[in-house]
């Protein structure tokens, strides 16, 4: 690969420039920036350019400089708040509700991660949008309270045995899971308490396809899903779909009733060497 300019690095900078600079399509450019006496330069916005075609021969079409343009300003990084919100505000629109899975799905909307980092949460994002009722924030209020308890359970195992557990995260894509001595993964699942038919309870698992081969502790909430149940730890979880378990499930013996996190580190080498059926 060429160096850029006077032999420095490609870098994002570099790149941007020659996909958005006018003079690859033979446009001589003035006004780009302006700079009043003693102050720093500032650049100018694009409608404000002075731009004389035909002063270089093109080395790129203009069909295809403007195609670069459009894929650029359809980039979510370049869009405006009110242009992320709006496109909330259709998929509100479309579906009448809106939820963390219908955003990750929506092909028009940004991820979430977008509306964390631009207005601090989905909750103050959706104030904005004009969708707020308190009913319609239970589930998130559910899942936030599960994935802090799941957090809590991490950080306890670790206090419990800070020379042998630590907590890995390898990417964004990768939850939080436990490492054991040798570099042996275990994921920790949590169940939530569910009411079915005639006030029965369940217990909903979700299972991660990319954490099936782990040794999993599988973490039980109580009814109000206000604190733990009980746990349990199995060789893994190789179930693919959603599924609920019973008062008693006996699918629950096939893995290691665990009475204190103290037994943690030995329930996973017992699960793990003695190959136990997972669920």
């Amino acid at each position: 690969m060429q160096p850029y300019l006077n032999g420095a690095e490609w870098d994002y900078q570099a790149v941007y420039s020659i996909l958005t600079h006018p003079k690859y399509v033979g446009y001589a450019v003035f006004a780009r920036s302006s700079r009043k006496l003693y102050t720093p330069a500032v650049r100018l916005p694009e409608t404000q350019w002075v731009l004389t075609p035909g002063a270089f021969e093109a080395i790129v079409d203009s069909e295809t400089f403007q195609e670069a343009q459009r894929i650029l300003r359809d980039r979510t990084i370049n869009k405006s708040d009110e242009e992320i919100l709006n496109s909330l505000r259709r998929l509100l629109a479309s579906k009448g509700t809106l939820s963390l899975s219908l955003i990750q799905n929506s092909p028009d909307t940004p991820s979430p991660s977008t509306y964390r980092r631009r207005f601090g949460g989905l909750r103050q994002t959706y104030s904005l949008v004009g969708y707020g009722h308190p009913d319609q924030f239970k589930s998130m209020d559910l899942r936030h309270k599960t994935l802090a308890l799941r957090d809590e359970v991490l950080t306890q195992i670790v206090r419990l045995f800070p020379n042998a557990v630590s907590i890995v995260r390898r990417s964004r894509r990768w939850r939080n899971k436990l490492c054991m001595p040798g570099g042996r993964i275990v994921s920790v699942m949590v169940a939530r308490a569910i009411r079915s038919w005639k006030d029965s309870v369940r217990w909903q698992v979700d299972p991660h396809l990319s954490e099936r081969k782990f040794v999993t502790l599988l973490v039980r909430l109580n009814q109000d899903n206000s604190g733990v149940k009980d746990f349990h730890v199995f060789a893994r979880i190789n179930a693919k779909n959603r599924f609920r378990l019973t008062v008693g499930d006996p699918r629950l013996q096939l893995g290691l009733v665990l009475p204190t996190l103290s037994a943690f580190p030995e329930a996973v080498e017992r699960a793990a060497h003695k190959c136990l059926t997972g669920l």
